[in-house]
């Protein structure tokens, strides 16, 4: 596959992506107020919950971005590997955030549903 193939596909995926997660972001503050988060709330970890969903914002448009920018000017006869580098890396941190953000999304509904799973 040619890399334009591939700079093509993550920005239309990626933008996506982005759409996703800023549903699930909208869908957390919607439940941010029911009762049964109250304990989550009391948490200090509960703005890690935040701070999370939005670093997966940045790092979804940032990559939807430069892989735009890839496409335009990644097309010289010799390839700019450092941009590829860049692109890879920004790759690696969005698909660790997303699946976080997944994750994230996963527990609340646990929580909301009552169908935690208590530790052993």
């Amino acid at each position: 596959m040619e890399i334009s193939a591939t700079y093509g596909v993550t920005t239309t995926v990626g933008v996506g992506l982005l759409g996703f997660v800023l549903t699930v972001t909208a869908i957390v503050l919607g439940m941010s107020s029911l009762e049964k988060l109250e304990i989550l709330k009391s948490s200090v970890h509960f703005p890690e919950l935040g701070n999370t969903l939005f670093s997966t914002i940045r790092f979804r448009g940032y990559l939807s971005l430069w892989a735009l920018v890839s496409l335009t000017v990644d097309k010289m006869p010799s390839p700019m590997s450092w941009m590829r580098i860049v692109f890879l890396l920004l790759m690696m941190i969005s698909v660790v955030r997303v699946a976080r953000s997944i994750w994230i999304l996963e527990g609340l509904i646990r929580i909301v549903t009552g169908s935690v799973r208590h530790r052993s």
